[in-house]
């Protein structure tokens, strides 16, 4: 174990702090630094993080924030940089992944921390869309760290090639935190082949193993509420469904597909959008402006008032009666 990060971590940081800064395991710390020191040549990195045994609470943000607060401390000293490393680094969902990677600056670390449409279907729109995202980020210059409950559960397009290595953190003892294995690009490449079928995690040794110490590097409290807000999402989309208000859910679909339309600049109108959806002009421009009951309000509406400019520019669309 060395000492990381002493100037960012003056002793009285954290609670049981000996002396500045704190230990991280010598040959992680070396693989860290590998990453740091190419990543300016024009290179782009993927590390995975998963858990085999208990999915969940082994400490798996915890090992991982450590990591990305030695990489971007590693990578500002070495080149005289100044890039941030908070809980603008951190997010939970694959869109989340792609519009925050578009606005952090290069060789930044950016965790997406539990994702779990990392699993979804190889063929599912998300999926579709997050390979496309890495065929195409390269150039972004990023250290991106994805964390996700089980190894074997991830596509082999992220399993195998687009990853530089694996840390599976996990129990020891009696539900022990701070220890993990290491497997390097080809170690986990063995682990993933020969252990997939059966859930296998013996079926290869790991490169090395270690231990870590109880430390958040993102504030805990930002960290915690960022986390609660993202569970709070999934319970109000679950809401939904349950209650069986399925005109919400369209509702917010029929506005997605419209916004992504008119970033995209593509030739459709709303109201050949409604048809698509099942619903009259009338009620998809109700839709856009977020109303769900129809207001004693008529009159002519252009598309300039609900952010549409490019969207049936030859003509002001009227309210007009359902047939």
């Amino acid at each position: 174990m060395v000492k990381v990060c002493q100037e960012q971590y003056p002793k009285g940081s954290y609670k049981g702090q000996n002396s500045d800064g704190y230990y991280m395991d010598g040959m992680l710390k070396q693989n860290i630094d590998m990453v740091a020191d190419n990543i300016v040549k024009d290179m782009q990195f993927v590390a995975l993080s998963c858990s085999s045994t208990l999915g969940v609470r082994t400490g798996k943000s915890t090992l991982m924030q450590q990591v990305g607060r030695y990489y971007t401390t590693r990578i500002n000293e070495k080149n005289n940089l100044n890039i941030p490393f908070d809980i603008k680094n951190i997010v939970f969902r694959s869109q989340q992944l792609i519009d925050r990677a578009l606005e952090l600056p290069p060789y930044s670390c950016i965790i997406l921390d539990e994702g779990d449409d990392l699993t979804s279907h190889s063929f599912s729109k998300t999926m579709t869309e997050l390979k496309r995202f890495f065929r195409k980020c390269g150039q972004l210059n990023l250290f991106i760290i994805l964390i996700l409950p089980d190894y074997f559960e991830l596509p082999k397009t992220f399993a195998l090639g687009r990853s530089i290595f694996l840390l599976d953190v996990r129990f020891e003892n009696k539900f022990e935190r701070g220890y993990f294995r290491f497997f390097s690009f080809n170690q986990k490449k063995k682990l993933y082949i020969h252990g997939k079928r059966n859930f296998d995690y013996t079926v290869t040794k790991p490169s090395f193993i270690g231990r870590f110490p109880k430390l958040y590097t993102i504030d805990e409290e930002e960290y915690r509420k960022a986390k609660y807000e993202d569970l709070k999402e999934d319970r109000d989309t679950e809401d939904l469904v349950s209650k069986g208000d399925l005109k919400k859910i369209k509702m917010m679909i029929f506005k997605e597909v419209i916004e992504r339309a008119r970033k995209e600049n593509l030739d459709m109108t709303i109201e050949g959008m409604g048809i698509a959806f099942g619903i009259s002009k009338r009620t998809a421009y109700r839709w856009l402006s977020g109303e769900e009951e129809m207001t004693e309000t008529k009159g002519i509406i252009n598309n300039k008032l609900i952010g549409m400019e490019h969207l049936s520019e030859d003509r002001p669309v009227e309210w007009v009666d359902p047939e």
